[in-house]
């Protein structure tokens, strides 16, 4: 049974690509992405979908001297950035923007969230695609701040597992745990209210989630 509870990455960068167009319509793009498996697979999926001039940076997860990729980009007058890198080297690369005066638009995908990047002013004003907006049911917040624990945020891939968990539990009320036809069927037809919202499955056993945008202010995600 091969179902996904979140959303596909080619779903994700064409919602902010839209919304990249629809707000300040640039003409050139900068990515910034890392080389390893997560960096590149946004990276692909963005370059892809996105259909006007761009330029592509690179970093291996160990580089921490971002200069050269940003005095490429301060040359070309480049005024829009979207990274695809994981939370340190993204932090040092934020960090050596802000000392080279960069006052450009900043967007990347759901590892804006992270607790490394909330808790550093420099990374104030991103916006960056979510793919959750917790419930704001009473019980469903008890559950969420005591995973959230003493954390700025409670990481997107750890609302997934939590509603994955409970989901498959749901399924088990109505199908044995090898009857695979039966989960098959059943979660097609599944309305679950999860700890990241509410969640459906199409006829491909993909979650029919919708997207959020949120911006870093005053060191928190608000949803815009």
């Amino acid at each position: 049974m091969k179902n996904k509870i979140c959303i596909s990455v080619d779903e994700e960068t064409r919602f902010m690509i839209d919304y990249i167009k629809k707000t300040n319509n640039p003409k050139t793009i900068a990515i910034v992405s890392n080389t390893d498996a997560f960096g590149q697979t946004y990276l692909n999926s963005f370059s892809k979908n996105w259909d006007g001039e761009k330029y592509v940076f690179s970093h291996d997860l160990t580089e921490r001297d971002f200069s050269t990729t940003i005095e490429k980009i301060k040359a070309r007058n480049i005024k829009t950035i979207y990274i695809s890198m994981n939370a340190a080297p993204t932090l040092i690369f934020l960090n050596q923007l802000k000392k080279q005066n960069y006052n450009g638009n900043i967007y990347m995908n759901w590892l804006g969230e992270s607790n490394v990047l909330l808790a550093e002013n420099v990374s104030e004003g991103i916006i960056y695609s979510y793919p959750y907006k917790p419930s704001n049911n009473p019980k469903d917040m008890v559950k969420y701040n005591k995973l959230k624990g003493n954390s700025l945020s409670l990481h997107p891939l750890t609302m997934n597992s939590y509603d994955a968990v409970y989901l498959y539990a749901e399924l088990l009320k109505e199908c044995n745990e090898d009857d695979i036809s039966c989960l098959t069927s059943k979660i097609q037809t599944v309305h679950f209210k999860g700890l990241g919202g509410d969640i459906s499955f199409n006829s491909n056993g993909i979650a029919n989630r919708q997207l959020y945008l949120k911006q870093i202010k005053n060191g928190e995600g608000v949803y815009l």
